[in-house]
């Protein structure tokens, strides 16, 4: 079994992580516990089943394979892929998880294609993110 000291990933479609100051975290399938979760809501999860152990990172290709969904989040994801992916990569584009977790999947598909803000979202979209 996980232990919380390790880093967690959720394995349930939709998964509610309270914080301490009991602000919500909606984490989709694969996406990662964020470091506001305390130990005691990481073991009540990990008891629930709904998170687990990241997998072990593998090596990163050395060349692109010219397509796919975006992968590890390094590059943009198709227009049709799921909520998950687009939340995954805004998250490695630097926008702040409670921002991406508010947007909806075609707010972020939005974003990345029409450089459209999110909501909470301030500046030039070109200029964080894109």
């Amino acid at each position: 079994m996980a232990k919380a000291d390790q880093q967690m990933v959720s394995t349930a479609a939709c998964v509610i992580a309270r914080n301490a100051d009991g602000t919500d975290n909606y984490l989709y399938r694969g996406a990662p516990v964020p470091a506001s979760v305390p130990k005691e809501e990481i073991n009540r999860l990990l008891k629930l089943g709904v998170i687990g152990a990241a997998p072990k990172a593998a090596p990163a290709p050395s060349g692109g394979d010219g397509g796919g969904s975006g992968g590890a989040g390094n590059e943009r994801p198709n227009k049709s892929a799921n909520a998950a992916e687009w939340k995954t990569y805004a998250i490695a584009k630097g926008i702040p998880q409670e921002t991406v977790n508010a947007a909806t999947r075609d707010q972020l598909v939005e974003r990345f294609y029409e450089d459209k803000l999110l909501p909470g979202e301030t500046g030039d979209p070109d200029k964080s993110g894109s």
